[in-house]
């Protein structure tokens, strides 16, 4: 198995530390510093710290969107008028799917949507462009 290149260890230390400390309680030297990267890998990779912000967001979240979106496609092919059980299944069971089990990557993901949904840091909530 090859070894994780300088911009998923860049990725996966700003997951863990913006999950535990939210966006303005994560500096980029702590980041780089976990991921055992140069301080310029922030900006060679991804321009800012914002940006950072928002790579993290979309790699967490677009999976989960993608399988809601699926579910209900596939859902209201079936019917047109679903049960709303059924729409609450849709769009709550990718949340549980997608979770990490085994280790305290899934607790961290949680924290991680969290912070994403109520981080008062524009930057935390601005990763989606309309």
């Amino acid at each position: 198995m090859a070894l994780p290149d300088t911009r998923t260890k860049v990725l996966d230390a700003a997951e863990r530390l913006f999950a535990e400390h939210g966006y303005r309680g994560t500096s980029v030297r702590a980041i780089t510093s976990l991921a055992g990267a140069n301080l310029a890998a922030v900006a060679y990779h991804f321009g800012s710290k914002a940006e950072l912000m928002a790579a993290v967001a979309r790699r967490v979240v677009e999976p989960i969107t993608t399988a809601q979106r699926a579910r209900l496609d596939e859902l209201l092919a079936r019917t047109e008028e679903p049960a709303v059980a059924d729409l609450v299944e849709a769009f709550a069971g990718p949340l549980f799917d997608h979770m990490p089990t085994g280790d305290d990557s899934g607790a961290r993901t949680s924290r991680l949507i969290v912070t994403i949904l109520s981080d008062p840091a524009e930057e935390a909530r601005g990763w989606a462009r309309p």
